[in-house]
């Protein structure tokens, strides 16, 4: 009989403590809605449009995702509630302007967000500081000293928001736990100027700061939500490391050797997985297919053996394991093999990428790389039908028995309410019908049949000559397999008219 290496009897032991410490925590399978709370608290119109207007449709679109996700049967939407702008400074966009200049509306937005997500029975996972540098910014920091520095006016104005936020909602189930950054660790030991304009003069806030500055920032932060709310877990947002993060932690790109860019052996991938993660509660890695992942020999398209990695490595901590992003463009082998590792690992948490994501528009998705892997009922059929199987597998509850709201959703995203048409256009509507596509999308101008579609995206060309100059009403009506039939409707200006347009409709 043949005695197993102690290599191998190690890995079995540590594979039986992945089972057990996984067996312990429920496992959610839940999806990214980055944009979410933006949709409701902040949304950026553009100059030619209705403010109104781009704020009822993006308003209308995030309560329609939320009642997807529900009919999808996702218990939870990981979200970026502060945003993403600033970048660097000069930047004009600011996500927390509302929430610097009228906090009594900014919060009453972000109410009723959570008032929404209630009623559909989802959580959500805060995300803090989804793009690292935006309090820095803020605050006149460079990004080195905004991490490394808990007095400067960056980290007071991140502190003064984590007050804020977790004091007001911590009394409420739909926080399933905190998030403190988003891949905050892709950027520790390296050069970080190619951030910034090479041709602007101008002060960067780019520039760097090391893996022990992010684990003394993460100490910090994670004390003080614990302060505010001891009652629920925090989790870090990064990414599965570097293929050479264990290297590049002893010898950075900006140290005086130069960088360390060996790649990391499967054990300095685990020790440098749990060593940044000592702060935290959860453990999170982001996993996608690609080179950044090709490692310890494994060949293109084995990179889903990361999730048994980190599976492994969270376990002999005794952490559960969130795997914060995954995805790809529909149910290709990636995902599909990434979700039955998720299911053979009973991962606790993961969250795909991406929810009904439009980026730059009210009407276009998959034109970004972000948006690339957008996901919705209509355009995503059989990934979703994968989404459920993967949640019966791992012993989520049933799906509900009929759709939120019990008739199909549509909303119309363009044009925008109020908004002026003067040349041939086309009429776009998102629509879905529980966690499936609508039979059709029909449009009306003025109660008369102007076009219908019959798949994503839903869309038909309009041209107002000949129309006059007057106020119309636009309407898209959304058709499920029974008939049942809902609306949306918005007037808008035709031809340079000066009719009036109001939104008291």
């Amino acid at each position: 009989m043949r005695v197993p290496s102690l290599r191998c009897q190690a890995l079995a032991l540590e594979l039986f403590l992945a089972a057990q410490v996984g067996n312990a925590f429920p496992a959610e399978l839940g999806a990214n809605k980055v944009d979410l709370a933006m949709q409701f608290v902040n949304p950026a119109v553009p100059m030619t449009e209705s403010a109104l207007g781009y704020a009822r449709v993006r308003t209308a679109m995030a309560e329609k995702a939320i009642a997807d996700a529900h009919d999808a049967g996702l218990p939870f939407l990981r979200v970026a509630v502060t945003g993403y702008w600033p970048f660097n400074f000069g930047d004009e966009q600011n996500d927390l302007a509302l929430w610097q200049q009228d906090p009594a509306t900014y919060w009453r937005r972000m109410d009723r967000m959570f008032d929404t997500l209630d009623r559909a029975g989802i959580q959500i996972i805060p995300s803090f500081l989804w793009q690292t540098a935006q309090f820095a910014v803020l605050g006149g920091d460079t990004l080195q000293r905004f991490v490394s520095e808990p007095a400067s006016q960056g980290r007071r104005l991140f502190a003064q928001y984590l007050r804020d936020f977790i004091s007001r909602y911590k009394s409420r189930r739909t926080v399933l736990f905190y998030e403190l950054t988003n891949e905050m660790n892709l950027e520790a030991d390296t050069t970080l100027k190619g951030h910034c304009n090479k041709d602007d003069a101008a002060p960067c806030v780019w520039d760097r700061f090391s893996t022990d500055d992010m684990n003394r920032f993460a100490q910090n932060e994670v004390s003080l939500i614990k302060q505010i709310d001891p009652s629920r877990k925090v989790s870090s947002g990064y990414a599965a490391p570097r293929t050479a993060a264990w290297h590049l932690m002893r010898r950075p790109e900006f140290g005086p050797s130069g960088p360390d860019w060996t790649a990391d052996s499967l054990d300095e991938f685990r020790r440098y997985l749990t060593l940044v993660h000592g702060p935290f509660d959860v453990i999170s890695a982001h996993i996608y297919a690609g080179s950044e992942h090709d490692r310890f020999g494994w060949r293109p398209g084995e990179e889903h053996q990361l999730v048994s990695e980190a599976a492994v490595a969270a376990a002999v901590v005794k952490k559960p394991l969130f795997i914060g992003e995954f995805g790809d463009a529909g149910a290709t082998p990636f995902v599909t093999n990434v979700l039955r590792e998720l299911v053979h690992n009973h991962v606790e948490y993961a969250a795909i990428w991406v929810w009904e994501l439009y980026q730059n528009s009210t009407y276009r998705t998959h034109d970004t790389a972000p948006s690339l892997f957008s996901i919705e009922p209509g355009d995503g059929g059989d990934l979703i039908r994968l989404l459920i199987k993967t949640e019966r597998e791992l012993g989520m509850p049933p799906l509900p028995s009929s759709g939120f709201g019990g008739a199909p959703r549509v909303v119309l995203t363009w044009p925008l309410p109020c908004a002026m048409v003067d040349r041939p256009i086309n009429l776009y509507a998102v629509a879905s019908a529980g966690a499936r596509a609508v039979r059709k999308v029909a449009f009306l101008v003025d109660g008369s049949p102007a076009g219908t579609a019959q798949s994503f995206p839903y869309s038909i060309p309009f041209d107002p000559t000949g129309l006059g100059r007057r106020l119309v009403e636009i309407e898209a009506r959304a058709f499920d397999i029974s008939g049942t039939v809902s609306r949306f409707k918005s007037s808008v200006r035709l031809n340079r008219t000066e009719a009036s347009c109001s939104l008291a409709e």
